[in-house]
């Protein structure tokens, strides 16, 4: 098993990478405590206990039963696979499991896998639909940003006691909503974006300033996330840093705690500050992000119209 949590390990990633290797070898000692169930703990240094294959087939019941959802599952057997692989391609120098039984269990467990997937596609339509239910409609979505009042937020910070997080916290709840509903970002995105990548934002006054978010949850597929603001916009950020700097902060995000980590409650703050707003429901910042660009598009023109009354 350390053999494959050092294959798993990119020193060189991320600190989510880092995070992403630390799970997936956390759910192969999942597989392989479930396959050790009524085995003699005196025969399991030789890796024999793994070839169980009516009690494979019965693990993806098991992790149902326990309460995790389809796509869970799908995970969870997805990286049994990996690690049963990962066995065959380097053996432990005890092991008596055989090449050919290891391929067996891959085989079977690529079946469950399929069978999995079938099912998914059905949880993912409920998904979808409980999603669209939910949809914030565009009238909604241009009050959040008519109604963002960044400025008397800020003023509120200024009066607050230095490390009062609740000034904090609801300016992050309004950024939040306003950045969302303009670029529809994952929450991600905004939760690791860093004061020095605000501070080295491309642009000018006139123009308007480009931040390059380098790590977040897609950036190996998509790339950089890039948020455009807007002179008033990058004044509130820049506004913010300076009063961050009074709190004495202990880590480089831009939405920071008063701890070492992110702001990982950024979606509890924007749904306050959608309530606070008197708008309806309690939206997430998935539910703005599934919005299409153009009521996005609308919203932003609605704005606009609204400061020219």
């Amino acid at each position: 098993m350390e053999e494959y949590a050092h294959s798993t390990y990119c020193p060189e990633g991320t600190k989510k990478m880092r995070e992403n290797a630390q799970t997936k070898v956390s759910r192969a000692k999942v597989f392989v405590k479930y396959l050790c169930l009524g085995w003699p703990s005196l025969t399991v240094w030789d890796w024999t206990f793994l070839f169980n294959v009516p009690l494979l087939k019965f693990y993806p019941g098991l992790l149902r039963n326990v309460g995790l959802a389809p796509t869970t599952v799908a995970l969870y057997v997805g990286q049994a696979i990996s690690f049963l692989e990962h066995l065959r391609d380097t053996p432990p120098k005890h092991s008596r499991l055989k090449s050919v039984e290891v391929n067996v269990l891959v085989r079977e467990l690529r079946t469950v896998y399929k069978d999995i997937g079938r099912k998914l596609v059905g949880h993912q339509s409920l998904v979808k639909q409980d999603e669209q239910q939910q949809l914030v409609s565009k009238e909604d979505l241009a009050q959040v940003l008519a109604r963002a009042k960044m400025t008397q937020l800020l003023e509120d910070m200024k009066k607050a006691p230095v490390r009062d997080p609740r000034t904090h916290y609801r300016f992050f709840g309004y950024l939040a909503a306003d950045l969302s509903a303009i670029y529809g970002h994952r929450s991600g995105v905004l939760t690791k974006m860093k004061v020095k990548e605000v501070k080295d934002a491309v642009g000018d006054e006139k123009a308007g300033y480009l931040v390059n978010v380098m790590e977040h949850k897609t950036v190996r597929k998509f790339g950089v996330a890039q948020i455009y603001l807007t002179q008033e916009e990058y004044g509130w950020c820049t506004e913010w840093l300076r009063l961050r700097q009074r709190a004495v902060p202990t880590n480089q995000y831009f939405f920071s705690t008063l701890g070492r980590g992110e702001a990982k409650d950024l979606i509890k703050y924007f749904r306050k500050a959608w309530s606070e707003m008197g708008l309806r429901g309690s939206p997430t910042l998935m539910d703005i992000r599934t919005l299409s660009p153009m009521i996005r598009r609308c919203a932003s023109m609605w704005l606009h119209l609204c400061a020219m009354m």
